[in-house]
Formats: structure tokens, C-alpha cells, sequence
């Protein structure tokens, strides 16, 4: 359903998991179970600003399916 835009670690969980996901990828965890559940959070945030800011909506997407 994704994270919603509300939720007080929102804003700060975004800038977090891009960098534990940058991490396992300079590691070359390409295919871990650990990547793929920060993968997963950090599309939970994206899917939220997404379905809370119609506006934006497209550029969210965008920026949710470039950070995979």
C-alpha cells in the first residue's frame, strides 16, 4: 500500500535506504535477500508521496523506478 507520506520516519527513512542500498550494490549484492527488502521499503515511500501528491505523480513514479 506504500508508506505514507505522514508517517513521521518518512522523510527521513528515503535518503537512508538509497544509501544501505547503495552499499550492498558497491558490495555486489545484486541479488540479496537484505537489497531486496530495502528495495522494497524504498518503493513503499515512493508509492506514497505518489498516491498523496496526484500533481507529482508521474515524476514520483519516475523517480521510485529510477532508484531500483
Amino acid at each position: 500500500m506504500g508508506l505514507p507520506p505522514s508517517h513521521p520516519e518518512s522523510e527521513r527513512l528515503e535518503p537512508l535506504m538509497q544509501e544501505a542500498i547503495g552499499i550492498h550494490r558497491s558490495l555486489g549484492y545484486r541479488d540479496h535477500a537484505e537489497l531486496a527488502g530495502q528495495l522494497h521499503l524504498l518503493g513503499q515511500v515512493y508509492f506514497g508521496k505518489a498516491l498523496a501528491d496526484p500533481e507529482n505523480r508521474a515524476r514520483l513514479v519516475e523517480e521510485g523506478e529510477s532508484a531500483t
